[in-house]
């Protein structure tokens, strides 16, 4: 699997540590950029993330949440739930990988959309525990201000089966046009109220073009096109912008319309070696 490789996506990954070595973190750079989490001895991951500050100390706050003896809140680490549920449920262990990225934030964000892209394309799913995902037999914690903790659910509480990933998006077309990454885009239409009320009352993605740079600034998902359009409109009054979108009635779940968006952020990024201008929010 190409995800394994040192080399992976043209970066230069250090060898992967066991989240059980004590002290294993340490030969890691203090410095930003990208990180990957293998399930140990199995060619899959479970986790790819970014930090714009040190990866030493990202990763291995990471791991001592995920090892924690208590179900981790939502805070300070998204992924801290789901490794915990899956090494609890399932027996899982983890290691770890990094590579230095010196960059701005908006950038090492897009680069590790590609790197989800990448890995969804490889292995034909998403890393278990991206987009905040975790093992379906348990219950996500609140925020540690909430002091809500998350636990095993009961039996009759369950789902049937773990949520399957949507199929990652090929890369087709250029960002502006019709069938970008093989989906079916409106015709795209200023963005101001009448034509945002245009727009369905559907889950869906949606893409705002800068008219005069023509290029796109921005992608985004809903479950209620119209309305989130809508609320476009008033942050976009100085610029000259136009929208389309794609419905995807069929995605029903925030998770499965995030994994598209990164896909669509994850095209951009193959093509222009960036990001969308706001798509991390950056200022007009």
């Amino acid at each position: 699997m190409n995800f394994l490789r040192p080399d992976w996506c043209g970066l230069t990954w250090v060898p992967f540590v066991p989240f059980a070595a004590a002290g294993g973190f340490r030969g890691f750079p203090v410095a930003p950029g990208l990180y990957k989490i293998r399930v140990a001895d199995q060619p899959r991951l479970a986790y790819i993330g970014q930090t714009g500050r040190d990866l030493r100390e990202r990763v291995g706050s990471l791991r001592l949440h995920a090892l924690g003896e208590q179900f981790p809140f939502a805070d300070p680490h998204t992924a801290a739930q789901g490794l915990w549920s899956y090494r609890h449920a399932d027996g899982l262990e983890f290691e770890c990988s990094v590579t230095p990225m010196a960059t701005d934030q908006p950038t090492r964000l897009a680069a590790e959309c590609h790197l989800i892209w990448s890995y969804r394309r490889e292995a034909g799913c998403s890393p278990l525990c991206s987009f905040a995902r975790l093992h379906h037999h348990y219950r996500r914690s609140g925020p540690s201000k909430s002091r809500r903790r998350g636990g095993v659910l009961d039996v009759k509480e369950r789902p049937p089966c773990a949520v399957c990933s949507e199929a990652a998006l090929q890369l087709v077309g250029g960002p502006t046009d019709p069938n970008w990454m093989g989906l079916e885009w409106s015709s795209v239409t200023p963005l101001i109220p009448r034509f945002a009320a245009g727009a369905p009352a559907a889950p869906g993605v949606y893409r705002i073009v800068d008219m005069a740079a023509g290029q796109v600034i921005y992608f985004g998902e809903s479950c209620d096109l119209r309305d989130r359009l809508g609320t476009h409109c008033a942050s976009h009054k100085k610029l000259p912008v136009v929208f389309s979108w794609c419905a995807l009635p069929a995605l029903v779940e925030k998770w499965q319309r995030v994994e598209v968006e990164n896909d669509l952020v994850a095209g951009f990024f193959e093509v222009t070696r960036g990001a969308p201008r706001l798509q991390f929010g950056a200022p007009l």
